[in-house]
């Protein structure tokens, strides 16, 4: 079994991390006046009040290889979707059209393109 992977969206910085250690969130903390995380358990707990929003990897890739987060706005055959986790599985909702991630499906046959995120590109958001 493989780690979780994250990349995280800082609201009060308005930029994404693709990595993000310990001690950036100890610094972020600090910084915010916030209590220093111990663990990284205590810094994910704090991650919310810091303006912080973790983006899981889906663990798949799109269609031209690039990985699949949490808040990627994907094209799915016609229309555009989020990518959200819901009920312990990763789904993109687009117009009545659900798509849950399947790891036995190809990404040449899922046909999932990524467009952006919901955070760096919300003009992209299905409306």
């Amino acid at each position: 079994m493989t780690s979780p992977y994250f990349r995280f969206w800082s609201q009060p910085e308005q930029r994404m991390y693709i990595d993000m250690t310990l001690e950036m969130v100890a610094e972020l903390a600090k910084k915010y006046k916030v209590a220093k995380p111990i663990s990284l358990n205590v810094a994910f707990a704090l991650l919310p009040k810091l303006g912080i929003v973790p983006l899981q990897s889906t663990g798949l890739a799109d269609k031209n290889g690039r990985a699949i987060f949490e808040g990627d706005i994907v094209r799915l055959a016609d229309n555009t979707a989020v990518v959200e986790f819901d009920r312990g599985e990763f789904i993109a909702m687009a117009k009545g059209v659900c798509c849950r991630f399947n790891l036995l499906v190809s990404p040449e046959e899922r046909e999932i393109e990524i467009m952006g995120n919901r955070f760096e590109h919300p003009h992209l958001l299905p409306s």
